[in-house]
């Protein structure tokens, strides 16, 4: 791959990835940053975390197939070489965007080659909606374990009491047990969505 031109290739097809918008680069980059604390807080070296820059290559058939996580988290270093990593990371984060999303979400290549290469956890972050939905690997298959959304202050005044009580902006590792995100901890910002 160039190092000026991005690009991803699934099942053959070449995908150009554009540069995101600020929006996308400060979710990624804030997310990416949450798990950096939490391994230097558990003192784990082995687990590093990779946002927008390291090619991941999934199918030992065929090396020049490759695609670039916007959030990367792999344990096995082993697998890290100067192209990029060659195995299955732990957990992996796609933020949304128009050019993109096709391919990220249920049914698209992205998705299916995910859970094909057997990756436990993919969370789907959209700043547009201020979300993430949490995908667990069960069996071969992604199902959806849940989806966190990020309410402000006024939308969280107008939820019933009862709303209130089951309302969570927590999102919690499945793979990583005691890792939660907080995504009113400044992960979306706001200015962005204008």
């Amino acid at each position: 791959m160039s190092e000026l031109k991005k690009e991803e290739i699934i099942n053959g097809k070449i995908y150009a990835m554009s540069s995101g918008f600020s929006a996308h680069g400060w979710a990624s980059s804030k997310l990416g940053d949450k798990f950096k604390e939490y391994f230097k807080l558990k003192r784990n070296f082995q687990c590093q975390v990779f946002v927008e820059n390291l090619d991941l290559f999934l199918n030992e058939s065929n090396r020049k197939e490759y695609v670039t996580p916007d959030v990367m988290i792999m344990c096995d270093l082993s697998k890290l070489d100067k192209r990029g990593y060659r195995g299955v990371p732990e957990l992996v984060i796609e933020v949304l965007s128009y050019s993109t999303r096709d391919r990220d979400l249920p049914g698209g290549d992205k998705f299916d080659l995910y859970e094909r290469s057997g990756i436990k956890e993919y969370w789907i972050c959209s700043y547009k909606e201020k979300s993430i939905a949490q995908y667990i690997l069960v069996n071969g298959k992604y199902e959806l374990k849940k989806t966190i959304i990020c309410l402000d202050d006024a939308e969280i005044d107008v939820l019933t009491e009862e709303e209130k009580s089951k309302y969570t902006s927590v999102i919690r590792s499945y793979v990583f047990d005691d890792l939660e995100i907080d995504l009113r901890d400044n992960i979306f910002y706001d200015r962005f969505n204008v």
